[in-house]
């Protein structure tokens, strides 16, 4: 008789929040209409997913063209730049994000560290640091050129 009696409360406590819940019909509980249950696969990735995509995909093409000597370290900054720039209202913030006395030095550190993540998996880490150093190298030729700050082609 005691162990029954012990099971009222927390039984009844367990009806009184369903019943609660039911009155109450959060958003969750309520059924969906069609046009609501749209799922986010048909729907496709949100902008700024897209966004991201693409600008990874772009650096990646920066990089590969910088490590295959077809462009100069400025040449990828100014990349850099216009893919952190656009669009507009989704812009990347890498001014605060990289340390240096100019636009240009920044986003030659984002780029040296983009491709040395990069190289990480492909290359043997003696390899990969070799081929930061020379990037690192050209950025203090960069610097030294340009009073302290770094000035990139366009």
């Amino acid at each position: 008789m005691i162990t029954s009696l012990r099971w009222i409360a927390p039984l009844t406590v367990i009806a009184f929040s369903a019943a609660v819940l039911v009155l109450a019909q959060p958003e969750w509980l309520r059924s969906a209409s069609a046009s609501e249950r749209t799922s986010v696969l048909l729907s496709g990735p949100p902008e700024e997913a897209q966004i991201l995509q693409g600008r990874i995909a772009a650096r990646n093409r920066v990089a590969d063209r910088l490590l295959d000597d077809e462009m100069t370290l400025a040449e990828a900054a100014s990349w850099f730049r216009y893919l952190n720039d656009n669009p507009r209202h989704l812009a990347a913030a890498y001014r605060s994000q990289w340390p240096g006395a100019s636009d240009g030095e920044k986003l030659c550190r984002q780029v040296i560290n983009w491709v040395g993540t990069r190289l990480s998996g492909t290359r043997t880490r003696s390899e990969a640091d070799a081929i930061v150093r020379r990037l690192e190298g050209e950025l203090v030729l960069l610097l030294t050129e340009g009073g302290g700050a770094v000035e990139l082609p366009w």
